[in-house]
């Protein structure tokens, strides 16, 4: 969440992004950067913008890069592949043989977030989003999401997004920031992680309960994860555990049963419970484990609605984090229009 003092510099801008809004959509056909782009065929990443340049890696079609610099159909771009194996290898590949890849949907966390021409904090600002409105992401790069919202193009900082994250290579789990930190754990490629803030360098993010640092250079833009491994117990278990809770506090962001957490915070820390690793995101819940319809809803089903996240306790309600009046409570499962219900056990 923003602090007052960025939130009050967010709106003394206000007026300026309104102004630019209208020039910036009319002067703006498509991005200009797709930071992730898919191989159409085995190509060649070149040293230098040149067909004779050295070749530094031949990479097989389907692979994944990130792309460094602006995309035009017909010309060079600078790219990064990472291998199978975990190497790194930075250079230049034509356009024409990328297919770019839109990551998915996300939504705004902070009450209100500015998107920005490019991925600095004093950068010009192109639009903004409330909390909870939705934008597509495009990429991911050291920090900044590259996105698309209501036809407009350019970079939210991670803080501002609602999404997980997925290693991209087998990468340290680490304790701090920097390379000599130790060594909390090893993460294979494809692990899903919360992340919590960036340095650029560095993302501290959230993974199986414990707060860790991880390079942004194994990281990209995941929309969901489906649950690896099945939990333990049963639904009534589950809220039979969520129970115990009843009454405590809602806190914004929070992640203690006993002393604050929000809807989707409580929904995670009762799952972790059962060996059900979720995200701090009520959004990225929704694509979570086995989608049921209402009639089939059983007790323990997570009910999702739009911004907001609970557990089935049967009889026609929820158990849930539901705001800072009354805390976790037991609330009609039809108070809200449903988005999805998911099965998890």
């Amino acid at each position: 969440m923003c602090s007052i003092r960025k939130l009050v510099s967010k709106l003394i801008l206000t007026v300026g992004v309104l102004c630019l809004m209208t020039v910036s959509a009319a002067a703006h056909e498509g991005p200009q950067i797709a930071y992730e782009a898919e191989t159409s065929s085995n190509i060649a990443l070149m040293s230098a913008e040149s067909n004779s340049a050295d070749t530094v890696r031949m990479i097989p079609s389907g692979k994944t890069l990130v792309l460094l610099s602006s995309y035009t159909e017909n010309d060079w771009v600078a790219a990064s592949y990472l291998s199978d194996d975990g190497e790194g290898y930075t250079g230049y590949i034509y356009a024409r043989d990328l297919n770019l890849q839109a990551m998915g949907e996300s939504t705004v966390l902070s009450s209100l977030a500015i998107i920005r021409q490019s991925a600095h904090e004093e950068a010009t600002p192109v639009t903004m989003l409330t909390c909870g409105e939705h934008f597509n992401v495009l990429g991911y790069n050291r920090g900044w999401f590259y996105v698309e919202a209501n036809g407009f193009y350019g970079y939210l900082p991670l803080e501002e997004v609602n999404c997980t994250m997925e290693v991209t290579g087998r990468v340290n789990f680490r304790e701090g920031a920097g390379t000599d930190s130790l060594v909390l754990s090893k993460l294979d490629k494809g692990t899903i992680l919360t992340p919590l803030y960036s340095d650029g360098e560095w993302v501290k993010v959230s993974y199986e309960g414990e707060t860790g640092y991880v390079s942004t250079d194994y990281l990209k833009a995941a929309d969901y994860s489906p649950i690896a491994n099945p939990g333990l117990g049963n639904g009534q278990d589950v809220v039979d555990f969520a129970s115990q809770y009843l009454g405590n506090r809602y806190v914004w962001g929070g992640e203690s049963l006993e002393n604050g957490c929000d809807c989707s915070g409580y929904v995670m820390l009762v799952y972790r419970e059962f060996g059900v690793e979720l995200p701090h995101s009520s959004y990225s819940m929704r694509q979570y484990g086995e989608k049921v319809d209402y009639e089939d809803m059983v007790v323990g089903d997570v009910v999702c609605y739009d911004g907001h996240v609970g557990i089935y306790a049967g009889d026609g309600q929820i158990i849930n984090a539901l705001n800072s009046r009354v805390g976790i409570c037991y609330t009609n499962v039809n108070y809200a229009p449903i988005i999805t219900i998911r099965r998890l056990l």
